[in-house]
Parts: C-alpha cells; sequence; structure tokens
C-alpha cells in the first residue's frame, strides 16, 4: 500500500505574490507499507485515529501566525502548515515501511485570494484538486484527459436540464471543454467525439433559444392605430365640474399673507448620541479641545452605511502644500466569533484613538500652525475589510487632492509579557521613504529603539492610501510622541 502526500492550499502570501499561476508538483513524498502490516486491523486502525485528530485539532505549531503590536497572533484567514502530516506521518510510516518515488505530476494551479468586505478571504475549493490529482496520478495521462472531457460533458448535460440555468455560466462551460479538446486535438477517442459533439450543439441550441427570448422582451412593440384618434375630442375637452371651481378662484379677496413659523426642526441622530455620550464619540471631545479656535474644524464624512469616520483639520497657510494625514480605526472585532465573541475594543482600536486624539490636544495647547494641512481621521469599518479608510483615501484620489503623507495609528498599548519594548515599523504596503524618515524621528525623539516587522497583507488603514499610490507609514507603539514630532517636522518642514 502506498502512501502519498501534498499541500492542496497553499499560504495566502504565496498565491497573492505570483503573477499568474502557481506552479507546483504533485505528490510530495510517498511511503509504501508492506501489505501485510497495510491488512493489519491495528495499524489501520491507528492510521485512522491519528488523521481524525490531526483534522479535528488546529495545533499552534502549524497555525498560520502575524505579528500586531509586537507580539504574535494566530491568524486564522491563512492557510494551516501541512508539516505535521508531510514530515511526521510520513516519517511514522518510513519507519514501517521504504521510501518510494511516485508517479508525480506538475499542475499549473489557478489559485486565487479574494477579499473585500469579508472576515475571511474566498478560496478555490481544495477538494476539487486533491480529486484531479488523484485521478491523474492513477490513470495514463491519455485517459486522464479524456476522462475529465468526458466528466466536464456529464456536467454540461446536468446544467441543460435546468431550464432557468445562466446562459453566460453555460457559454463558459463549453468553453472549457472546448479548450480541453483542444489539448488533446486528434487523441480524442472515437466513441468520446459523438457525446462530446451533441451536447456541445445541445448547449449552442438552448444558448440561441436563450437570445432569441431577450430580443423578443426586448423588442418594442408599437400599438398605435392613427385612424382611431379622436382629434377633435381631444383638444375640446368637456369638464363642467371644474368651472365652478375656477370662478371661485376669480372671486377671491386678495390678503396680505401672514407669516409662516414652521414648528418643525429636524434632528440629526449623531447630535443625540454626541449628547447623551459625550465619552463615546471622537467627535465631541474634538469639538471640545478645539474650543472654537479659527483655522481647525471637526467634520464628519459620510459613507453607504450609517457610521461615519470623523475628520478634524488644522489648516494650512500653504493652501496648496499636500496634507499630512494621521489615521487610526475606531471599530473593534473579535476575529475568532465576530458574531458573538468580546472584542479586544482597549487596545484594538481604543489605545490608537486615544493617542491620536492626545495628539490633537497637544497641538491645540501649543497654538500649533503649521504651514501644510494637518488632518485626523478616526475610520469605521476597518475590521470589515478597511472600508472607511478606503472610501475616503477613494474620495481624497478622485477629487486630486495632495496628500503628502499617512501615517497610521492601530494597536498601541500591548507589549507582550517577556519582550523588550521597541518601535516597529512595518515594511510590506508602506513607502520606504517616509518608514526610514520616521526611523530618523524615532532616534531623535524616543526613549526606545526602532525595528521592524511584517504583516504579510493588508492589515490595517495605511493599505487603502498606500494602494492608491500614497506615501504611507505603520508604526507601533508609543504614538504619541513620534506623532506629535511627525506632525510638527512635516507640518513645519518641506
Amino acid at each position: 500500500m502506498d502512501f502519498e502526500v501534498f499541500e492542496v492550499q497553499p499560504p495566502t502570501a504565496n498565491v497573492m505574490s505570483k503573477p499568474g499561476k502557481l506552479v507546483r508538483p504533485y505528490p510530495w513524498p510517498a511511503v509504501r507499507i508492506p501489505n501485510d502490516i497495510a491488512s493489519n486491523s491495528d495499524f489501520t486502525g491507528e492510521v485512522a485515529n491519528f488523521l481524525v485528530q490531526m483534522d479535528a485539532d488546529m495545533l499552534d505549531e502549524s497555525a498560520a501566525s502575524t505579528k500586531r503590536a509586537g507580539s504574535t497572533i494566530d491568524e486564522v484567514r491563512d492557510s494551516a502548515h501541512p508539516h505535521f502530516i508531510a514530515n511526521l506521518f510520513i516519517g511514522i510510516l518510513r519507519g514501517l515501511g521504504e521510501s518510494i518515488e511516485p508517479n508525480r505530476v506538475i499542475k499549473r494551479v489557478a489559485d486565487e485570494v479574494c477579499w473585500k468586505s469579508a472576515f475571511k478571504p474566498w478560496r478555490r475549493s481544495p477538494l476539487w484538486l486533491v480529486i484531479r490529482v488523484v485521478m491523474q496520478t492513477s490513470l495514463v495521462p491519455k485517459s486522464y484527459k479524456n476522462f475529465m472531457i468526458y466528466f466536464l460533458c456529464q456536467i454540461l448535460r446536468s446544467c441543460l436540464k435546468v431550464p432557468e440555468f445562466s446562459g453566460e455560466l453555460l457559454y463558459a462551460r463549453r468553453i472549457k471543454i472546448a479548450r480541453r479538446i483542444d489539448k488533446v486535438q486528434a487523441s480524442i477517442p472515437a466513441v468520446l467525439a459523438p457525446i462530446v459533439e451533441n451536447y456541445f450543439q445541445t448547449a449552442q441550441n438552448t444558448l440561441q433559444e436563450q437570445w432569441n427570448q431577450i430580443q423578443s422582451d426586448q423588442a418594442h412593440r408599437l400599438d398605435w392605430k392613427p385612424e382611431s384618434l379622436d382629434i377633435k375630442g381631444a383638444t375640446e375637452p368637456s369638464i363642467p365640474t371644474l368651472y365652478p371651481y375656477l370662478q371661485s378662484v376669480c372671486d377671491r379677496v386678495v390678503t396680505s399673507p401672514r407669516p409662516h413659523k414652521p414648528n418643525f426642526g429636524p434632528s440629526n441622530p449623531l447630535d443625540e448620541r454626541v449628547s447623551l455620550y459625550p465619552d463615546v464619540i471622537p467627535q465631541s471631545q474634538l469639538i471640545s479641545i478645539a474650543g472654537g479656535k479659527g483655522g481647525i474644524t471637526v467634520s464628519q464624512f459620510n459613507h453607504s452605511w450609517p457610521q461615519k469616520s470623523i475628520i478634524a483639520k488644522f489648516n494650512g497657510a500653504s493652501t496648496d502644500a499636500g496634507a499630512v494625514i494621521f489615521g487610526c480605526h475606531i471599530d473593534s472585532i473579535n476575529l475568532l466569533d465576530p458574531s458573538k465573541g468580546r472584542a479586544p475594543g482597549a487596545d484594538d482600536n481604543g489605545t490608537g484613538t486615544v493617542n491620536l486624539i492626545e495628539v490633537f490636544r497637544a497641538l491645540i495647547a501649543a497654538s500649533f500652525s503649521p504651514a501644510r494641512p494637518i488632518e485626523f481621521h478616526f475610520y469605521v469599518g476597518e475590521e470589515g475589510g478597511l472600508l472607511g479608510s478606503q472610501d475616503v483615501s477613494t474620495k481624497y484620489q478622485t477629487d486630486g487632492k495632495a496628500v503628502y503623507a499617512m501615517i497610521n495609528l492601530d494597536m498601541t498599548g500591548y507589549v507582550a509579557p517577556g519582550t523588550n519594548e521597541a518601535i516597529a515599523l512595518v515594511n510590506d504596503n508602506v513607502d520606504p521613504g517616509l518608514t526610514a524618515y520616521l526611523r530618523s524621528l524615532i532616534s531623535i525623539y524616543c526613549s526606545i529603539p526602532a525595528a521592524e516587522t511584517k504583516c504579510g497583507y493588508a492589515c490595517s488603514d495605511h493599505a487603502s492610501w498606500s494602494s492608491k499610490g500614497y506615501p504611507a507609514a505603520f508604526p507601533f507603539e508609543e504614538f504619541a510622541k513620534l506623532v506629535t514630532a511627525a506632525a510638527v517636522e512635516l507640518g513645519t518642514v518641506d
């Protein structure tokens, strides 16, 4: 009995970092177990127990992880590492049998990672890949290709039995089969050719019927019959009940109109929440801190959903200079249990919000007057897929607003036990020049050293700005001091 293993779902980073399709060999290592051992019930029972346990448990050593705020956390949105199967399981079997060189194939895998406004990304089904690899390594090449043509034709047949099946998907299914036929060309078996031709013709007839129906439904029908028109009756209407009313209008006495004072006053739900919960909504705190001083504004940014982002702004002396933006998100979520779990709001991202408000307060207290505009952004919807910052950055890009620098604040108050405190500079989805500039500010203004870290994906709101070509940076820890320094330096020096 032969045991073969391979990875069916590569890490997200591998898929997103390679243009086009991934070229991967299948299977990986293989071990042959003698039949007398493989048929032993004790052996099969232990193998079954091991595989069931591996399928049920998520061990820390195999779980994907990422670093945030200087600490390592599980990344539930990435695939697990297969080393417990590829190394441990195969190593155990190797002690009972021998390594063999399996019938290995090379496949170009069109995997995808699609993620927008969702908790987890969409991935292609790994089960379909397992089925194809097993068939391809078990059959000779020509038999596998011919079987796949037959199999896809049977799927096409099932689709044709559904009257309301989408014409676009039906057309795409035909194209996929035609592409496989082109690979085998003249080597397609004689018994298979008429089956394929029959299903192709049936699909073509179905598509033509759908198209004829669409044209018929969209056709403009004119039910106009000129001979039935009554021109005289249409131009001489009789409205006897209206004449008394018109006469009463003419007989009215004209008097001076009395001024109308409406009692209606529109209410703003957000204003009510601010008055009821003044310490919950950052806008109320920012307005209070600003104290009505000139050149400082606090406004809301409307989205297509109820929550609103908040933008506080110091007007710069120059109206043409690009703005320096400091951003944070004001929502929170429990990644392991988004619907019911308690969110870590204090650190993610109450700390970033408080730090940004403190910088705003310090600049107000110092009567700061920048040369270029300084903006403080408080985004909603970050945990749902950077929704708030995507909206704001898209609006700035559409309006052609210049941005000199964008610095993001996220999770600024936690240091993992047993680790040395440092200001970690994220090195992916950021501007290298701006990141290097922050490193120099850290050495001048801060008492703890700088370090580097990597998210591996668009992990916070800085990525929304970086993806649109704006220079963005993302440091961790001691934000209030560093950001105050950045606001003064970037806001006054070109």
